[in-house]
């Protein structure tokens, strides 16, 4: 049977990315997007929202990048594989678990202006390599 694992969240930062670095000592970069939906309810005509967070991770020199430029509130869009992390609870030993994104790419979404201008971080790097020094 085939399998496909890719996400792809549009939203605002919910919180401040916050960067750890594991024993290895690479980096791991995790933060929580606020995805919402509106629509309209078909009783009373009232428009209606819902608003997910969604927790999410990246890995190394891109969560290094992505925790300089955003911040709470920033716009953002990130694409990745959805993961489950399970654990132990150390207060009450009982098993958890939650599903993370692990972001392979993102964009910053700059609000303001019509033209809906983005930066990839790929496009970032990529411009580099026309740099002659």
């Amino acid at each position: 049977m085939p399998n496909y694992n890719r996400a792809v969240l549009i939203g605002h930062m919910a919180r401040d990315p916050e960067t750890k670095y594991v024993t290895s000592g690479q980096s791991i970069t995790t933060g929580a997007v606020a995805v919402s939906k509106k629509w309209k309810d078909k009783t009373s005509g009232e428009t209606r929202e819902q608003t997910s967070f969604i927790d999410f991770k990246l890995w190394g020199s891109r969560g290094d990048v992505f925790s300089q430029y955003v911040r709470k509130g920033h716009p953002i869009m990130l694409e990745g594989a959805l993961e489950q992390e399970s654990w132990t609870d150390k207060e009450s030993g009982n098993k958890r678990s939650k599903i993370v994104v692990n972001v392979t790419d993102f964009q910053f979404l700059k609000s303001g202006g019509a033209s809906g201008n983005s930066e990839s971080h790929e496009d970032r790097e990529d411009a580099n390599d026309d740099v002659p020094f």
